[in-house]
């Protein structure tokens, strides 16, 4: 098993430092601004969340859809998303019957 809880902690930590003013700042993955960014990191919560609770379906089949406009709730429901995922990923069957797309063992 891999604790996610550090790596979610510190991404819940950086996002309590992004300011609506730099949401329209560029990042290297061109075109995104840190706003899609943002939603990108908080739709990957939930699809990782569904994987490690074997809840496959929409979330987990597709990638996620960036729609241009970020939650606008992201600076509470992002930070719950994240501990969520890592909580999830911290029960042991979450890493049983992987499906191929998320065996990190090989």
């Amino acid at each position: 098993m891999i604790d996610l809880t550090p790596a979610c902690q510190r991404i819940i930590e950086v996002l309590a430092n992004v300011t609506d003013d730099q949401l329209s700042a560029k990042t290297p993955c061109d075109p995104m601004r840190l706003g899609d960014l943002v939603q990108h990191i908080g739709g990957l919560a939930l699809a990782f969340t569904a994987a490690a609770r074997k809840d496959f379906g929409p979330l987990t089949d597709t990638p996620p859809v960036n729609t241009g406009e970020l939650d606008a709730d992201w600076r509470v429901s992002f930070p719950l998303r994240l501990e969520e995922l890592a909580a999830a990923w911290r029960d042991p069957a979450a890493w049983t019957s992987l499906p191929r797309w998320a065996d990190w063992s090989r």
